[in-house]
């Protein structure tokens, strides 16, 4: 965490693109290659409530001609436009054979996650124009889906040639947080930050850039403190964050003197119970070299939104201690 180049993997679930990988689990009935198919929707029955994990059965092979969308359950919220942030449930299914590919619902789901709508997305184009709530389906071919000849999903269990159906549950808007001019936009889901959007983010300055969005009412972090924070990180160049650990189970306590060095300094001085922005510059975070790993170059500035949960004088091993004075008695544990 944030130590040397000892970053965990990059939380994939986070990128759009990681609704399509992930979970493999059985589908509805499984069919097989030398039963007659038909095209498109007319070879499933989906049924079920909208926000619960749908009930997908094939009847034949599917087969698919090009994309095709269609609106399932029409919600009563707001339209969805291009470029917008929801949050949506997705479970993917492969035509051939009726195997769920992934999904998002329920046991081993972790539930909806955030994504962007855009037009150059062949999965989610046809959501536009849909409405909060509602219920669609998308089918087509591994080819539209995954590109290069449709050889990038088979290491999904995808054919090349396979047709690809997805359920998308839209269930609301994601929570969209506009923070210091240089900083880029917060985007949200389930109530934490899942997403960076640099949009109209400016290039950054070279310089240590921190700003406190929300001051909690504890005592300050110091320098001698193990801390326990959640965290989300992000480059501008980087399809989705790097790492984060709102997803995580309770954070641990850190000494503070142990993060990358533009890290540290954002956080001493915090009050417990803040959430801090800060930009650090490749200087003060992984130098020349960057994080292979965690795909970052040592051209890279750090975007980080930080969340100071707890501190305490520094324990030996960093495994922390009593004596936190902040809200809530915010010592680690």
């Amino acid at each position: 965490m944030l130590r040397g180049s000892r970053l965990r993997r990059p939380a994939l679930f986070l990128a759009v693109t990681a609704l399509t990988a992930g979970l493999s689990a059985c589908g509805g009935d499984v069919v097989t290659a030398g039963e007659p198919a038909a095209e498109g929707l007319d070879a499933v029955t989906i049924s079920g409530d909208v926000g619960k994990a749908p009930q997908v059965e094939f009847s034949e092979r599917m087969d698919a001609d090009g994309v095709e969308t269609e609106t399932l359950v029409e919600g009563d919220g707001a339209e969805v436009e291009d470029g917008d942030w929801i949050e949506a449930n997705v479970a993917s299914y492969n035509g051939f054979d009726g195997q769920q590919i992934s999904t998002t619902y329920g046991k081993g789901g972790g539930g909806a996650q955030v994504l962007q709508i855009s037009a150059e997305d062949p999965r989610f184009e046809g959501l536009i124009g849909t409405t909060i709530g509602s219920r669609v389906v998308v089918v087509g071919t591994s080819n539209d889906f995954f590109g290069q000849d449709g050889l990038g999903g088979t290491q999904l269990g995808v054919g090349n040639t396979d047709s690809v159906l997805y359920v998308v549950d839209v269930m609301r808007e994601a929570e969209v947080t506009e923070g210091p001019d240089w900083f880029p936009t917060i985007i949200s889901g389930k109530g934490d930050p899942q997403f960076l959007d640099f949009t109209e983010t400016p290039e950054p300055s070279g310089e240590l850039q921190v700003e406190t969005l929300t001051e909690g009412d504890g005592r300050p972090v110091t320098e001698g403190d193990d801390v326990r924070i959640n965290y989300l990180g992000q480059t501008a160049t980087g399809p989705g964050p790097f790492d984060e650990n709102y997803t995580q189970p309770e954070p641990q306590p850190s000494p503070v003197t142990q993060f990358v060095p533009g890290f540290t300094q954002a956080i001493v001085g915090q009050r417990i119970g803040s959430r801090v922005v800060v930009a650090i510059p490749p200087d003060l975070g992984y130098g020349e070299a960057g994080n292979p790993q965690a795909g970052i170059t040592g051209t890279d500035t750090l975007y980080f939104v930080i969340d100071v949960l707890g501190a305490a004088p520094s324990q030996a091993g960093g495994q922390g201690g009593a004596g936190g004075d902040g809200a809530g008695d915010a010592a680690p544990q």
